[in-house]
């Protein structure tokens, strides 16, 4: 309930801009293009009525889709909106799109590329022609059992016959990082350990002495203090760089479209190797005509990865070395003992590799001296098809087949080389000497590892029957067969998928749509009398507003639409044969005769011979809608979905003194709920230009069924959502030792003051595992994003935003969970002591695990949710006559910024990274010529 005032007061912001619309009734010389409010910079979704739109296997007019479908041409996008993947494209574009990939909360959507099953990340945003968001099962139901969650469907380019085009594509830009972890010196370490181990009963570790000269900072080689984030390891910026060429044209016989694509990034490191990533997208499509009645393409794609490291993981070490951990690099100006430095090898000339037994991983070391690690990837995608008029048949009739190989091969060519480290210690004269660990060894040799390869096979064969009656009946019916197969490294199985589809569509005078989709699937993970399953939808549409009862004053189109199905899905189910029993043999024992051993067999799974497939149910209603001249556009679905039958093991069925193994079973249930709005409103002037465009989802999940047995009712997690946040509830942090003693005994650990108290839900005495509850979700339950689009004569500035409400984190990472030899960040300098008991926000110190404090609980919960300003581009367009004695129809520069701002109540915690790289303000000039 705590969201829902946001929730409605921004929906309620929408409703009275539509209103105000109305009431105002403002004529600004609009200007009607094509009849509709898109243009080919339209800075959301595509809404033109009569525009073809790419389904399964397919195509249909925007008009006559019944199904939940959005629909972005990133040719439209890129004219003002440069972004560097499709990721980042349809992110905060489409009502019901959670993030990139997740639609309507159920997880990764299926991708598919060009008909086939393939990876987002193989194609570049200007190979795409249009992106099809497929939400409902009616709409994706054709892709079989992989596409329960939904599909992104993308059409690349193709050639045009008789229409020549060249264009080129070059940005440049630096990553500047927001925020790094920010960890306490050695001296501030040092005076904190001490203090964690007295608050354990123990004795200080460092004295005042060696933390008084650390401080002062005078001997660095014995009194290390070393910040690994600062400039003598890290850049200010990488720069990153790309560049795309296209190449189109044809003729009637034959067509072709070729795209070649680099992209670079470099690195943040300050020393050492230089390393870097590559990216090469090379993509051929090429249309021919075999005969009158045949047409044929051919499309072959390569993705060549190159990614050049160094052997070791500097973030990784950045926030796990204590600073004082050991001396980074010893002066060999320092050093007496000239055997000892004529055995090392040196960095920048003049230092020695520091270290001790226990630290053997330097960053200087291997950042200088260990060798590299450069991991390569290939991708080659291969499609024949065949396009056949039977119209000799009956017209309208065609057979469509479609051949595609996909490999993948992906290793590693490193160098190890080892290198010593050197411990320094002091006498009582203060005269350092050094213990040499280890040794200096330079390989020489390169060495191919972690090698991966999978190929792809994959059919589609499709018999389509266009046919329009009367001008008034439009007919269309599909018939479906597919196969593939997938198989790996290592696998010991080929993955196989085939389904058999229909869909029928019928249109009647453009306003009454029937769309009904089914499919029959095989799958070889069930046994052998449950490997078919039959999934039906159907889809209806009414385009009311073309009735002639209908006042057409201020709605001047409105389509309602209905869909509801059935989705079989196997994907769950991650092995084979889990329908039999299976034995193995394990453990056993030998006896001294003859050496004579004997072992157990035992059951390794217990089959089932009923599992079948899980289901996704669902329906949606909706209607699409333009007002006010065209100048509005209005999406709104809402949806249900029951996902049943879910694949689970029985653990609560069968006692334990059965084995415990259990079998699989058909019985979990979740249940998916929501509302999608989008709205596009357009306005034109004579010079000038203003597009404002929403979509936002508002959705909950919920368990409702689930094999489970706890022994409280506040335990089950039937009536939760799915993703949700369950640990202890934390109600502050123990005063004293009588706070301690009038509380309920936690079962945790021995508890001090300044430890974490939590509460005893079930009032029996005792804190233990038999009092978390559920905290708070941790999904966003209210999505979407916000764009704007100002033109004037050649200039256009884009600004698009996300939001995300709703959502909670848990924060457990070594960062904030800081006990032991772990690394101190800043968040331990609020501790509680004595003297900080009333404003502490952080528990006691410990020398040691502390069990009690560092376990998930409503303590180390914050609110995910956060406003974003992820793009904003300035774009000027070069008059046409400049530059037309050169062969260039347009030119384009530009300037833009990506992740620009945030805002959130916990922005320093969504922002920072701690172990990896951080995350980036990206800034980039750019230019465009089409020729």
């Amino acid at each position: 309930m705590k969201h829902m005032y946001k929730k409605y007061l921004l929906s309620l912001s929408l409703l009275c801009l539509i209103i105000s619309k109305t009431l105002l009734g403002i004529n600004t010389g609009t200007k009607e293009i094509n009849g509709d409010i898109t243009t080919k910079d339209s800075i959301t979704l595509n809404y033109n009525l009569d525009s073809i739109v790419h389904i399964p296997y397919g195509v249909v007019s925007k008009i006559n889709a019944a199904n939940d479908i959005s629909v972005i041409y990133p040719n439209n996008t890129l004219l003002f909106d440069n972004v560097s993947n499709g990721y980042e494209l349809i992110n905060g574009k489409v009502p019901g799109l959670i993030g990139n990939t997740n639609i309507r909360g159920l997880g990764g959507a299926l991708v598919v590329i060009d008909g086939i099953p393939r990876e987002l990340s193989s194609v570049n945003i200007q190979e795409i022609e249009q992106i099809t968001i497929l939400k409902d099962v009616n709409s994706s139901l054709l892709y079989g059992t992989r596409a329960d969650k939904g599909v992104i469907l993308i059409k690349t380019k193709r050639g045009k016959p008789n229409e020549k085009r060249i264009s080129g594509f070059f940005e440049a830009g630096i990553n500047d990082p927001i925020s790094y972890p920010t960890y306490l010196g050695s001296a501030d370490y040092m005076e904190l350990f001490n203090e964690a181990r007295v608050n354990n009963g123990l004795n200080p570790l460092y004295s005042e002495d060696v933390i008084g000269s650390t401080r002062a900072g005078t001997d660095r080689v014995r009194f290390p203090d070393m910040n690994y984030y600062g400039s003598e390891f890290l850049k200010e910026f990488k720069p990153t760089s790309r560049f795309i060429s296209e190449f189109s044209g044809g003729n009637r016989d034959a067509q072709y479209y070729l795209n070649l694509g680099w992209y670079h990034t470099g690195t943040l490191m300050n020393k050492g190797r230089d390393e870097s990533y590559n990216k090469i997208n090379l993509r051929s499509n090429i249309d021919f005509k075999i005969i009158d009645k045949i047409r044929a393409y051919v499309d072959v794609v390569g993705v060549f990865d190159f990614d050049n490291r160094v052997n070791g993981n500097f973030f990784s070490d950045a926030s796990t070395i204590r600073p004082n951990a050991y001396a980074p690099l010893i002066d060999s100006s320092l050093v007496a003992d000239k055997a000892l430095l004529s055995s090392g090898t040196f960095v920048e000339g003049k230092y020695l590799v520091g270290g001790t037994s226990i630290y053997r991983n330097n960053p200087y070391g291997y950042l200088n001296l260990g060798g590299y690690n450069n991991n390569y990837g290939i991708v080659v995608q291969f499609n024949n098809g065949y396009k056949i008029d039977m119209s000799s048949i009956t017209e309208g009739l065609s057979l469509n087949l479609n051949v595609s190989f996909d490999f993948y091969n992906r290793f590693t060519a490193s160098q190890t080389n080892t290198y010593a480290v050197f411990q320094p210690s002091w006498n009582d004269d203060n005269q350092m000497s050094l213990t040499k660990i280890g040794e200096d060894f330079f390989s020489g040799s390169q060495e191919i590892r972690n090698s991966y390869l999978n190929r792809k096979f994959s059919f589609s064969g499709l018999l389509d029957y266009q046919k329009v009656f009367r001008n008034d009946h439009a007919l269309s019916l599909s018939l479906l067969a597919y196969y593939d197969t997938f198989n790996e490294t290592s696998g010991f199985y080929t993955s196989k998928h085939a389904h058999l589809g229909n869909r029928f569509n019928y249109v009647y005078k453009n306003k009454y749509i029937v769309d009904f989709s089914s499919a029959i699937s095989y799958s070889n993970k069930l046994a052998p009398e449950n490997r078919l399953g039959f999934s039906p939808s159907v889809g209806l549409a009414w385009v009311i507003s073309e009735e002639d009862f209908f006042n057409k004053t201020f709605i001047n189109f409105l389509k309602l639409r209905l869909s509801g199905g059935i989705m079989n899905t196997d994907v769950t189910i991650t092995d084979y044969y889990r329908y039999e029993d299976i034995f193995e043999q394990q453990w056993g024992y030998s006896w001294y005769d003859s050496g004579r051993s004997n072992q157990s067999t035992v059951v390794s799974n217990a089959g089932n011979p009923n599992l079948f497939y899980e289901k996704r149910k669902e329906y949606n209603v909706g209607f699409e809608s333009l007002l006010f001249n065209k100048e509005v556009f209005l999406e709104f679905s809402a949806f249900h979905e029951l996902r049943s039958d879910r694949v689970t093991s029985s653990n609560n069925r069968y006692p334990n003194y059965l084995g415990g193994i259990n079998p699989l079973i058909n019985y979990a249930e979740n249940k998916f709920s929501g509302i999608e709005l989008g709205v596009t409103w357009r306005k034109n002037f004579t010079d000038f230009s203003y597009e404002l465009g929403t979509s936002m989802t508002i959705y909950q999940t919920e368990i409702t069924k689930r094999d489970e047995y706890w022994p409280e009712e506040y335990l089950y997690r039937v009536g939760n959502p799915i993703n949700a946040n369950w640990g202890l509830e934390a109600i502050g942090l123990f005063e004293d030792e009588s706070d301690i003693q009038n509380h309920a005994i936690q079962e945790f650990g021995e508890v001090q003051p300044g430890d974490i108290k939590y509460k005893d839900q079930n009032k029996d005495g005792v804190v233990n595992d038999n009092d978390i509850v559920m905290l708070e979700n941790a999904s966003s339950t209210f999505i979407g994003g916000a764009s704007l689009l100002l033109n004037y004569k050649n200039f256009s500035l884009y600004v698009h935003s996300t939001f995300r409400d709703g959502s909670y984190r848990m924060a457990n990472s070594a960062y904030y969970w800081v006990y032991g030899d772990r690394k101190y960040s800043e968040i331990v300098k609020n501790r509680w002591t004595e003297q900080t008991s009333k404003t502490a926000t952080y528990p006691r110190l410990s020398s040691e695990y502390n069990s009690n404090n560092f376990r998930n609980s409503s303590y180390w919960i914050y609110d995910n949710s956060l406003i974003s300003i992820d793009r904003i581009q300035l774009n000027y367009n070069f008059p046409k006559q400049l530059f037309s004695k050169f062969f260039i129809q347009n030119m384009q520069v530009y300037a833009r910024a990506s992740n620009v701002m945030a805002f959130a109540k916990n922005k320093d915690k969504i922002q920072l990274n701690v172990g990896s790289e951080p995350q980036y303000k990206f800034y980039a000039l750019g230019l465009k010529v089409n020729f």
